[in-house]
């Protein structure tokens, strides 16, 4: 099997060999040590277990693994998403991101990282810091940021930009791909493959009441995704590689996008990792016989992901759906009178919620002190903007240009804080404090933190571990982060997601932040005590300049 395999790579490299000098590829002829850094977007270290013991991956287990390579586990800090390990990794910039998605209160702007002007914008901020990226006179292949790649595909923050030196065009790799007939036949074998695929799981799914994500579109998205897409990212990067380029960081995505729809152990989520396992052992090979240069491969993932279960599924509702009870029209003939319904009710609700120690003792102590001025504040459903991702969601007041503290919001909406803690799908609360601190309100408990640690609350009942309190801090305090960060709760094992997908990442916990890296073994001495993004950048950093 090694035999025809070889055979096999030996063709590929004849035809590749010249197809590159028909179309005039530049050779870089630096003898340097290059690196190869292939990503499995949100495979966490546990899936990664469970598909190396089930067969899912054989040949990254058989000639890689077993082939004098370590596997680690590394640590994807809050929030655990592509964007920002990928500016950590790329760039090793500490300063954290709001989420996948944010708004701008004094802009009144939104940004998501699905619209690249929002990665184009983030990577032009990490450039004013003269942060200098791994990527240096190498390639980016469907990257959020170039990490200041000489050639970039497909990637979000380079997406607009026409002037890139020794571009490789789009167009070339097209023709790359229409130049070799077995390409072709492959992506047509593999994309009706997958239809078949979808269709079976779908059809398993819904007989078997199982849950999946909604999307009409999925069949034509996991071909496009799952093959097409990762066909022309392998056939870009081995033609990378017999280039020279020193330095080259992919992303592979099939597996998330899998994970979304229905859930990060399930069948079909991990059956991909079979079409994922066969193109990393092509540029595994391509590496490994290079003759114009030495590379050390290295796979890793971002983050993790979680079992999740959508919250609008669950509870029929979504989060402004809990609130809009409140609503107060301001020309209501009703006015007064509501406001004064509304006040008596959350008092009532208060009152029963402290007797039973369901809420924290600070919350029902102001509550009370507010009971003597018999009024509440009006409210209207409009002042709120709710940006959620994962299990993380953003609840902004925009009736404030700037951000407010915990005490200003319990002053002024302490029925939204009781309203969401007593909801069975949300976990906990975080706010800014005046005093420069953060405040975590669970259910029954009550904390303060600040550089790390905790300063009020009883630190063995705090819902989140102690290596995770300085991102969350750093979180929560972002000037773009919302006035309150709601956290979902959990439900049977899986985490609510705010999002309607069956997997989530983005917050705390459940394997979300567990992600792993697969290193040659005579870098071991240099890795094993590097757990991080930034701590990964440093080594990429200094060991190949």
């Amino acid at each position: 099997m090694d035999i025809i395999r070889k055979l096999f790579y030996y063709l590929n490299l004849f035809k590749l060999t010249l197809i590159k000098k028909f179309l005039h590829f530049p050779q870089n002829k630096e003898i340097k040590r290059g690196f190869i850094i292939i990503q499995l977007d949100g495979l966490s270290f546990e899936t990664l277990q469970i598909a190396l013991n089930k067969g899912y991956l054989k040949n990254i287990k058989k000639y890689i693994l077993n082939n004098k390579f370590e596997l680690k586990t590394i640590y994807s800090p809050l929030p655990s998403n592509t964007p920002y390990f990928q500016k950590a990794i790329l760039y090793g910039d500490k300063d954290t991101l709001p989420g996948f998605r944010w708004f701008d209160k004094t802009s009144q702007k939104y940004y998501s990282f699905l619209n690249p002007e929002t990665a184009e914008l983030v990577e032009k901020k990490i450039k004013t810091k003269f942060r200098k990226g791994i990527l240096e006179n190498g390639a980016s292949y469907f990257n959020f940021y170039s990490g200041d790649a000489n050639r970039s595909y497909l990637t979000m923050s380079k997406i607009f930009n026409t002037s890139l030196k020794n571009r490789i065009t789009g167009l070339k790799l097209t023709l790359i791909i229409f130049l070799n007939i077995f390409t072709i036949f492959r992506i047509i074998y593999l994309s009706f493959k997958e239809l078949i695929n979808e269709i079976k799981d779908n059809l398993f799914y819904y007989f078997n009441d199982l849950s999946q994500r909604s999307s009409m579109l999925f069949p034509f998205l996991r071909i496009f995704n799952n093959v097409i897409l990762t066909e022309y990212i392998t056939s870009g990067v081995c033609f990378e590689i017999i280039c020279g380029t020193p330095k080259i960081y992919l992303t592979l995505n099939a597996y998330d996008e899998l994970a979304h729809q229905r859930g990060p152990t399930s069948r079909s989520s991990l059956k991909i990792l079979k079409l994922l396992d066969r193109s990393i052992l092509r540029i595994y090979q391509f590496a490994k016989y290079s003759k114009h240069k030495k590379y050390d491969v290295f796979i890793l993932s971002d983050h993790g992901s979680a079992n999740a279960l959508p919250f609008y599924k669950l509870f029929k509702k979504d989060i402004k759906d809990i609130l809009k009870k409140y609503q107060i029209e301001k020309h209501s003939d009703l006015f007064y009178q509501k406001k004064q319904k509304i006040h008596i009710h959350i008092l009532k609700k208060i009152q029963i919620m402290s007797q039973r120690g369901d809420i924290p003792k600070i919350i029902s102590k102001i509550a009370r002190k507010k009971s003597t001025e018999r009024k509440i504040e009006k409210f209207n459903i409009k002042e709120l903007n709710l940006i959620s991702f994962g299990p993380v969601s953003h609840l902004y007041f925009n009736k404030f240009k700037k951000k407010i503290t915990f005490k200003k919001i319990l002053k002024e909406y302490n029925f939204i804080i009781v309203e969401l803690l007593s909801h069975k799908g949300i976990g906990w609360l975080c706010m800014d404090d005046i005093d420069n601190s953060v405040i975590i309100l669970e259910k029954k408990s009550y904390f303060k933190i600040k550089k790390g640690d905790i300063i009020e609350g009883n630190i063995d009942k705090v819902p989140i571990k102690k290596h995770d309190l300085y991102y969350l801090e750093n979180l929560v305090k972002h000037k773009n982060s919302g006035d309150i960060i709601i956290f979902s709760n959990y439900f049977n094992n899986h985490v609510i997601n705010f999002e309607d997908q069956m997997s989530c990442h983005g917050g705390l916990g459940f394997n979300q932040n567990n992600a792993f890296i697969i290193y040659p073994q005579h870098r071991k001495a240099k890795l094993e005590n590097r757990n991080t993004p930034v701590e990964l950048y440093n080594f990429f950093y200094k060991s190949y300049n």
